[in-house]
């Protein structure tokens, strides 16, 4: 009876420490499982943030762009330029690129008949190279040449009749004299850089949402872990 009292105390003592390890194992592990639940949360937050940032910047960039044009659809609409170039474009045309090319317009853009116009002055890159432009644009855009800023004034005297020269920073140096500095607002320039920067955030909106997703996933299942280690904790 002795022997089976020491062997019962004996079973008693291990089932004691073999529980109080598993419990101390639980509390580790639910204590692991909080940590990666509230990292995951704050993943979910960062993801969250960053993706209403970027969606609160294009639709302001979207409502930028809206802007009435008495219905008319305005040429800057359909133009693609490489981007850097904007500020380019929008020394060379200007506020012309607001005009639509409806001919019943007040102010509007129309194609004439041509003969061949003059070659740009050796030095001057056509700007044609980096933009994408309707047809009715072309001419205009063909007599405009992109330089550096050291080169604008030195070739300016050599401009033929409609010509002027670019810089990519937005200086210009037309044919007849005139000069404007990069820094002379324009507004056609600005619409540009816009829809440049709308399109390259309509490109990374899916992965970010993606992401988000994923993000908000992943803390959901975090928080379930969390509760489901609780209550086991609660039973045992």
């Amino acid at each position: 009876a002795t022997e089976e009292r020491r062997t019962a105390a004996r079973n008693a003592a291990a089932d004691y420490e073999r529980h109080d390890s598993e419990t101390a194992l639980a509390d580790r592990r639910l204590l692991a499982l909080r940590d990666e639940a509230a990292a995951a949360a704050s993943r979910k937050n960062d993801a969250q943030r960053a993706l209403e940032r970027m969606e609160t910047e294009a639709l302001t960039l979207r409502a930028v762009l809206a802007t009435d044009h008495d219905g008319r659809t305005p040429v800057v609409d359909a133009i693609s330029v490489d981007q850097g170039y904007e500020a380019a474009l929008g020394a060379a045309f200007g506020d012309d690129l607001d005009a639509p090319a409806e001919g019943d317009a007040p102010a509007h853009w129309r194609e004439v008949p041509h003969g061949d116009d003059a070659t740009l002055p050796e030095g001057a890159e056509p700007l044609s190279r980096f933009v994408r432009t309707p047809e009715v644009l072309r001419r205009r855009l063909a007599q405009t040449g992109l330089v550096t800023r050291d080169a604008g004034l030195r070739l300016q005297s050599s401009l033929r009749p409609g010509q002027r020269l670019v810089s990519i920073e937005g200086d210009l140096w037309r044919w007849d004299g005139y000069v404007a500095a990069a820094d002379a607002p324009r507004s056609a320039a600005q619409r540009l850089a816009s829809r440049n920067r709308l399109a390259a955030l309509e490109a990374e909106l899916a992965p970010v949402r993606e992401h988000a997703l994923a993000a908000a996933t992943a803390a959901s299942e975090a928080g379930a872990a969390v509760e489901a280690a609780t209550e086991a904790d609660r039973q045992a």
